[in-house]
């Protein structure tokens, strides 16, 4: 199956390892918004806050910080980021390596440049010989602050393999955020089993938020360490207190997802075997009650397990207008589906599972056809507010994936050649300008990708300033779904999503034109030309003039120069003064 356009993607920057990192060697750090797309962002479909719950709300900034300040630090590394979309946390990834070696990249500002820098952090009691098998972050829940860092390694001894965890977290206040303190608070555990899998979840416990970490093993059995505060420790608790869904495993877990439906009070846990074993269970979190559960056995060992919210089709002449250009359409109902990796199989989505269970499959045509597939992401990578799917091989290949309505299938959108096996992916906002970027861990290092228009800008970065998106009052009194960014985020430059006004003749043409730029510069020659043709014309209706006036608002935030080089021109010097205008 032939893709059906171009990566929009370039490569921006690369880091090579000194030794391979693995499929569980990647974490994003609290602090950066992660991209949207699975179902638990805001309902503007912001992006997903720091530990892939609720986002959307931009962070409230301290005191002492003018507004408007770059977000990424230029002082002391680690410290919480002001402004930041995505929370307190120091921002970055860590990336570690199977020599025992943990990268820490992040993007500085270096003499009013922005510069990819990577350098290795000294986490300790991590033996020289160790080999680190997988890595995590998160933020403790509130009222509590502090990042906590969880690494498993395997100590090589004469006689026998050592497997340990070490959880890493500071106490000491104004400490909580900075990395090279974290690295030398930790608690070292002792294993009886080869870890697999880091993953944490958030749980009520006694009606408060608590965050744990949720280990895999070879037992076969999934381990719980939850924090004890009075002993600033974490212990090892029973799985099946809090999650009754994870006892009774028939095999080793590779791989666990757990999703919290948004305003309901459940979650969705999902976990694949090395057996090929796969199971989904529908919880009640509150009474630790499974109200559902499904299981299937497919051929091979399951790489990646990801549940996520897919949009149900509405009837036929309800549909978007977007059906005809990106084969998306407009939802009635919210359903959740599940996307299963496997290294032998054809990978799939099971849709609907809250109604199907697993008896609704989707085939993802050509995912075989480049060897495993050993990483997966569902997120929105062309911002059009539908989730895509992106994965990884073993064949060095990345493909990326889209639900077509009202076919009902997934179709090969793009993909794109990598000059080593991919492993492991996270989609998060590394410069802090509102734009997500790719980053893909190889086996001979991390490669981060952004946007072609973005990429574009390297060169004038230092002038750049990125804003996060505002919602602004329309004529009526409606709110306006655009979004108004500076420089840096040349993807939603200038952006009107919704109409001011819902009885405009044709929904506002100059707003649908507009739309049409939204992954231009405003700068390019293309993007001008189109502002040009919003003010031209002699009709002078009161649609387009709000489509006007909405364009000023957002051109007077991103380009005036350009503003006022439009107003100047003859046929548009009507619009300071639009009076007598008559309304089709």
């Amino acid at each position: 199956m032939e893709p059906s356009s171009g990566c929009p993607l370039v490569e921006d920057s690369f880091t090579r390892f000194s030794s391979q990192s693995n499929i569980y060697g990647l974490a994003a750090l609290p602090g950066a918004a992660r991209g949207g797309g699975r179902g638990q962002e805001g309902p503007c479909g912001a992006g997903l806050g720091p530990e892939g719950g609720p986002g959307g709300e931009a962070a409230e900034v301290p005191k002492g910080v003018p507004e408007g300040a770059p977000c990424l630090s230029s002082g002391q590394e680690g410290a919480p980021r002001a402004g930041g979309a995505g929370g307190d946390g120091p921002g970055g990834l860590l990336a570690a390596t199977l020599k025992g070696k943990v990268i820490y990249f992040r993007y500085q500002d270096l003499r009013q440049k922005l510069r990819p820098v990577a350098r290795e952090l000294q986490f300790t009691y991590i033996p020289v010989d160790a080999e680190i098998v997988s890595i995590d972050t998160f933020n403790k829940s509130p009222p509590k602050r502090g990042l906590v860092v969880g690494i498993t390694f395997i100590k090589d001894s004469r006689d026998k393999a050592s497997p340990f965890l070490n959880i890493y977290c500071d106490y000491e206040p104004g400490s909580e955020y900075n990395l090279d303190s974290i690295a030398l608070s930790c608690l070292n555990l002792e294993l009886q089993f080869t870890p697999f899998q880091l993953y944490h979840a958030e749980v009520q416990v006694a009606g408060q938020p608590e965050t744990v970490f949720l280990l895999s093993g070879n037992d076969p059995a999934i381990h719980l360490y939850k924090e004890n505060e009075e002993l600033h420790q974490f212990e090892e608790q029973p799985v099946e207190d809090l999650f009754p869904e994870l006892k009774d495993l028939p095999s080793n877990v590779l791989w666990l997802d757990v999703f919290n439906i948004p305003d309901s009070g459940r979650r969705i846990t999902a976990f694949g075997c090395q057996s090929g074993y796969i199971r989904l269970a529908h919880v009640n979190p509150a009474s630790r009650e499974v109200l559902q559960s499904w299981n299937v056995l497919q051929d091979g060992p399951i790489s990646k397990v990801l549940v996520f919210a897919l949009a149900a089709p509405c009837c036929p002449d309800e549909l978007v207008e977007t059906t005809a250009t990106h084969g998306t359409a407009g939802s009635c109902n919210q359903s959740y589906s599940i996307l299963v990796t496997s290294t032998i199989e054809l990978s799939v989505v099971y849709r609907n599972v809250l109604q199907n269970g697993l008896g609704d499959q989707l085939v993802l045509p050509s995912s075989d056809q480049y060897d495993s597939v050993i990483c997966a992401l569902v997120t929105d990578v062309d911002f059009d507010r539908e989730p895509e799917i992106l994965l990884g091989t073993y064949g060095q290949e990345l493909l990326c994936y889209k639900y077509f309505l009202p076919e009902g299938e997934f179709r090969l959108l793009w993909q794109r050649a990598f000059p080593s096996p991919l492993l492991s992916m996270e989609y998060v906002d590394l410069t802090c300008d509102g734009l997500c970027e790719l980053a893909v861990v190889c086996l001979k290092g991390l490669h981060i990708l952004q946007a072609f228009e973005k990429r574009e800008e390297v060169g004038n970065r230092e002038e750049d300033k990125g804003k996060s998106a505002k919602q602004h009052e329309g004529v009526g009194g409606k709110k306006l779904g655009g979004l108004a960014m500076e420089g840096r985020g040349p993807g939603k430059a200038v952006s009107i999503g919704k109409s001011a006004r819902s009885g405009c003749k044709a929904k506002l043409n100059s707003c649908q034109k507009l739309s049409a730029c939204t992954t231009r510069r405003i700068e390019s020659e293309k993007a001008r030309k189109r502002a040009g043709e919003i003010f031209a014309g002699d009709s002078r209706s009161s649609s387009r003039l709000v489509g006007q006036q909405m364009l000023c608002a957002s051109l007077a935030r991103v380009s005036p120069t350009l503003l006022g080089e439009i107003l100047l021109t003859p046929k548009c010097s009507w619009i300071c003064n639009p009076k007598g205008l008559t309304p089709k």
